[in-house]
């Protein structure tokens, strides 16, 4: 990538959380070009904690492990465990700034839709995970014990190797 910003992940933004229906190879290409693209990118604010999330849909768990390192705890302040804009190492790090609800909500966003291939609509929500489960090395379940869904509570599992998530009503 040659122009600044160019390694900005926003197609795989369109692949998650967007959702964009791209035919498999096509999505299977993106993946692998903005993973690979990834050190140039991560440090710098509002999409890095999703891409452990991107490395789950190509697949790549043990990259997925790194870049929840990277894309998301290496973001974390000792003072109060803060979550900062840019990562310590990065070079428009002049002064910490936190706590940063963007790659806070993008570490929930990962953990309770991502992760588990949720994909929201009119429909019954137990057919709102639409693709097998893939989790980072060493993660083997997430469990939500409650999630209100249209007035009523529900519980999620994501279950590493499930062929789909787990939501039901109870």
């Amino acid at each position: 990538m040659t122009e600044l910003k160019g390694e900005t992940p926003s197609p795989l933004a369109g692949l998650f959380p967007c959702g964009y229906p791209a035919p498999e190879a096509q999505r299977r290409q993106t993946l692998a070009l903005y993973l690979a693209q990834w050190p140039n990118y991560v440090g710098a604010p509002m999409l890095p904690a999703l891409y452990s999330v991107w490395a789950c849909m190509a697949g790549e768990r043990d990259l997925a492990l790194k870049l929840f390192e990277e894309g998301y705890a290496a973001y974390d302040h000792p003072r109060f465990h803060q979550c900062l804009e840019y990562r310590a190492d990065h070079e428009d790090s002049k002064v910490a700034a936190g706590p940063f609800f963007a790659n806070l909500g993008g570490l929930l966003l990962g953990l309770i839709y991502g992760y588990a291939g949720l994909e929201i609509d009119n429909g019954d929500p137990s057919a709102w995970p639409r693709r097998p489960v893939v989790l980072p090395t060493g993660w083997e379940v997430i469990e939500v014990e409650r999630l209100w869904i249209r007035g009523r509570p529900a519980r999620l599992t994501v279950r590493h190797g499930a062929e789909r998530a787990e939501l039901v009503w109870l």
